[in-house]
């Protein structure tokens, strides 16, 4: 049986995020089935190293055991930076273009995904959009995230008005989502 069940390696995600996932607890009759099952849900998270999610026991007795799970920390975050000059099918005249986009899972350790992007050309900005999910609200098994856009449209092929039509759209979305309990022990 599990004495208790300690975590380490996790130098950002907290002990909470990676506890959420275990099949097995304080006091569980220790099964590989448990242990197998505890490992791939904490690896589907992918906050950590390929094959870096293992298990170590610790004897106390010959019924009792201390469980040891050990996880590699992974990079989560990801910067991406584009620069192009060219023209587009909205508009013939060659013109420098720019996007920069950030993500960033597991954000402050909790499990939370966040990032946003940007894209303009020399003129203005055409595209802005932001999300955030939290997949445990509150510790919760709600599931939620947000959802922010803003786009501008320049049509640049009506050539007989003067300044070109500019259209502005804005818009975002919520989500919400509840886990189902697990059916299969």
């Amino acid at each position: 049986y599990t004495n208790r069940v300690f975590i380490t390696g996790n130098t950002v995600t907290r002990d909470k995020v990676i506890r959420r996932q275990l099949d097995i607890i304080d006091g569980d009759l220790i099964t590989t089935k448990k242990l197998q099952k505890s490992k791939a849900s904490v690896e589907y998270l992918s906050f950590f190293e390929r094959d870096g999610v293992n298990w170590k026991m610790h004897r106390i007795s010959d019924s009792l055991a201390d469980l040891e799970i050990n996880v590699q920390e992974a990079k989560t975050g990801h910067l991406n930076f584009n620069l192009t000059y060219g023209s587009d099918q909205n508009n013939p005249e060659r013109s420098l273009k720019g996007m920069i986009s950030i993500e960033k899972n597991n954000l402050c350790g909790l499990g939370w995904d966040i990032g946003g992007m940007v894209e303009a050309n020399r003129h203005r900005i055409k595209k802005l959009e932001a999300h955030f999910f939290d997949p445990h609200i509150f510790d919760t098994d709600i599931a939620g995230g947000i959802n922010l856009y803003k786009r501008w449209e320049e049509y640049d092929q009506w050539t007989h008005t003067t300044p070109s039509p500019l259209q502005s759209i804005a818009g975002g979305s919520l989500e919400f989502s509840l886990g189902l309990p697990k059916i299969d022990k």
